[in-house]
């Protein structure tokens, strides 16, 4: 029994097994404007305005349920057609991938296609509002690195090279999704625009680093998986996968001291 290859199939079965459920069980509310406030809606003093303000704004994004069901029972399958061994692990990690890809894209782009009907802000909104774009280059560059395996001859093994190409094109469309979220015009009902505002930029912020930082994530997975012990660790491969743990490990520390920070010097609205 190949130990490596075995525990990379039930690795990746039970987690879209698992994943898919957990999705269909509560999935939408990754999705929901409520789960980065509960702290604020405790507030003594505004805690009523931003339960007000938050119900709103998950009223005008919009219901993702249907998309996360989607989203969940994609997983539940692809994950039992891994453990039953009718498509192999990376095909199927890709495929999982593709589904998130495309089930977040479409989510976002429904909540940009509402904003600007309804913005009322006017800030100007650029990629770069919330992350520097030195951190969207690092998420491309780490999108791109799976395809070494499937164009380095070196690196190109036994596992076919699609979905090497699936993930960097999955790891890419999230990229994008990230920047045009980033982009998005205020979604404001003007109810209590000090309080929307707030609402407005701590979610842009929070989304689209959710989302980079799934695109380095789901690249530095896949390249773990393919520097399995079943294959060569030449000297190319350990460079992928070096630049990946680092490009992963940069962007995570950025993001941890920008979240203490940033959370420090939030203020309130009076």
């Amino acid at each position: 029994m190949d130990f490596a290859a075995e525990f990379t199939r039930w690795y990746i079965g039970a987690f879209s097994v698992f994943f898919g459920i957990r999705t269909l069980w509560r999935g939408a509310d990754t999705f929901r404007a409520g789960c980065y406030f509960k702290a604020e809606k405790r507030d003594r003093t505004l805690g009523e305005r931003f339960a007000a303000v938050v119900a709103r704004r998950e009223e005008l994004e919009g219901d993702a349920t249907p998309a996360a069901r989607m989203l969940g029972v994609a997983a539940v399958a692809i994950g039992v057609l891994v453990l039953i061994q009718t498509i192999v692990p990376l095909v199927a990690y890709a495929l999982l991938c593709v589904v998130l890809a495309v089930t977040m894209s479409y989510v976002y782009s429904q909540m940009r296609n509402r904003s600007e009907r309804r913005a009322a802000s006017l800030q100007p909104r650029t990629a770069t509002t919330t992350v520097p774009g030195i951190w969207y280059a690092g998420g491309i560059l780490a999108a791109l690195l799976p395809l070494a395996f499937a164009i380095v001859p070196s690196l190109v093994q036994t596992q076919p090279v699609v979905p090497a190409v699936i993930i960097a094109l999955a790891c890419t469309a999230i990229v994008y999704t990230a920047a045009r979220l980033s982009q998005m015009a205020a979604l404001l009902a003007g109810d209590d625009p000090e309080i929307e505002l707030y609402v407005d930029d701590r979610l842009r912020r929070m989304r689209v680093s959710s989302l980079l930082m799934l695109a380095y994530a789901v690249s530095f997975v896949f390249i773990v998986f393919e520097l399995a012990p079943e294959h060569r660790l030449t000297g190319a491969s350990l460079a992928v996968g070096a630049s990946s743990f680092v490009l992963l490990a940069a962007f995570s520390a950025w993001l941890a001291v920008k979240f203490f920070f940033g959370r420090m010097s939030d203020k309130l609205p009076a």
